[in-house]
Parts: structure tokens; C-alpha cells; sequence
């Protein structure tokens, strides 16, 4: 089990930066029902907090692989990718809602 909390619920996420530099981006985990998520671990190391992990500055071709551990009661979790892409506000939600 890749869980190495009691309950956490482990998701792996990749990003690839098709094209753009995204800097001071950030995946944020976020529960459309009930309350939410907070992130419990990471692996590679990131920086997390609260229900945010942040990624820092990505390039064009740029991939990165991670295994978050989220907490909470919720059963349902969308996953946004939110910075600045070449110096613009720009947010990105992948499309379908993860069900546990």
C-alpha cells in the first residue's frame, strides 16, 4: 500500500508542461462536497500546506511525477494546477472528479 498514513488516501499525479513557463504553480486538492482535503505527504519531497502542494517554476517539456497522500472524510476530489503561465494568472482543472 503506498498510503504511509492511517487512512490517507494516496493519488499519484503527473504534470507535463506542453508548452509556457509556469511559475509559482501549485496543485491544489480540492473536496466538492463535504469538507476538505489536507495533504498529508509527498513524495518527491514538495512544499505542501493545507490542501496545496507547490511545484515552483516548470518549463516547456518540463515532467514531474508525484504521489500525494490526502486526508479527509470527503469521497471526491478535483485536482487543479493554478500559477502563472509566461507571466499571466492561469488556473487549470483536470476533468473528470476522482471518486475514492
Amino acid at each position: 500500500r503506498l498510503a504511509t498514513v492511517n487512512e490517507g488516501w494516496p493519488i499519484v499525479v503527473g504534470v507535463h508542461v506542453l508548452n509556457g513557463t509556469w511559475d509559482l504553480a501549485a496543485l491544489r486538492f480540492d473536496a466538492p462536497e463535504g469538507q476538505g482535503f489536507e495533504v498529508a505527504h509527498v513524495e518527491p519531497r514538495f512544499l505542501f500546506q493545507g490542501e496545496e502542494v507547490f511545484l515552483d517554476t516548470m518549463g516547456p517539456g518540463h515532467r514531474t511525477y508525484l504521489v500525494v497522500e490526502l486526508v479527509g472524510p470527503a469521497q471526491r476530489v478535483d485536482v487543479e494546477l493554478n500559477g502563472r503561465m509566461d507571466g499571466q494568472p492561469f488556473a487549470a482543472r483536470i476533468p473528470e472528479t476522482l471518486h475514492r
